[in-house]
């Protein structure tokens, strides 16, 4: 018989978790648990990796060395600045894609979604159609992410475990999304599924419509 699917929830931490953010994020990670028990009569095992006061490319490294090493086999990636829906994981995990993330938008005007195509090895974002129920791209922010197991090993084998790095026009995630689609993993967006971007208010699609109308 074959064991319950392990599911790792991984929040790199800054230790400076804003009020208006913890309630969305613990209704997320309920929701999530509670849909993760629910798949399999209560025996998937749930684990939940913080990693605080590290640099972003440590903590999500240790995060997929953790991963590895215990048997994981999803990693639902959240930050710490970010609004997600309580339904986040469901929605996400129901799409039957290994590698498939929801819409965020930067938290500076013009509010650019946080979703990239790779052009001569740096990063384009580009405003997926909200119309889609799917979209491909080559690219995304790690704040709400879903990923299957099969994605971080093709990753750690082709960068000799050296997941996460900085390069010229890309942050450590961009960098991961790169190496993904050079590994043959597709990534995917469910345009639809828009997590807000915490400043002093949530940064979510009327922001980046506001912008597109006044930013010429």
């Amino acid at each position: 018989m074959d064991r319950p699917e392990h599911l790792m929830i991984a929040m790199p931490s800054r230790d400076a978790v804003r009020s208006s953010v913890l309630s969305h994020l613990v209704l997320c990670m309920l929701h999530a648990a509670f849909y993760w028990k629910r798949r399999t009569s209560g025996d998937a095992p749930i684990t939940y990796f913080f990693q605080a006061r590290s640099h972003i490319v440590e903590a999500r490294t240790l995060a997929v060395e953790h991963a590895r090493a215990n048997e994981v086999d999803w990693i639902l990636w959240l930050d710490d600045d970010m609004a997600p829906p309580p339904e986040l994981l469901e929605r996400l995990h129901a799409t039957g894609k290994s590698f498939v993330g929801a819409l965020a938008f930067k938290r500076d005007p013009p509010h650019e979604p946080c979703v990239h195509r790779i052009v001569e090895n740096r990063a384009e974002f580009f405003d997926p159609d909200p119309s889609e129920p799917i979209v491909e791209a080559d690219a995304t922010g790690f704040a709400c992410l879903l990923m299957h197991r099969t994605v971080w090993d093709a990753v750690w084998d082709r960068t000799d475990g050296r997941p996460f790095a900085y390069r010229t026009g890309m942050g450590e995630d961009v960098y991961f999304c790169a190496q993904a689609r050079a590994a043959g993993v597709q990534l995917f967006i469910v345009p639809d599924l828009v997590v807000g971007h915490v400043t002093d208010v949530v940064i979510g699609r009327e922001h980046r419509l506001h912008a597109l109308a006044t930013h010429r």
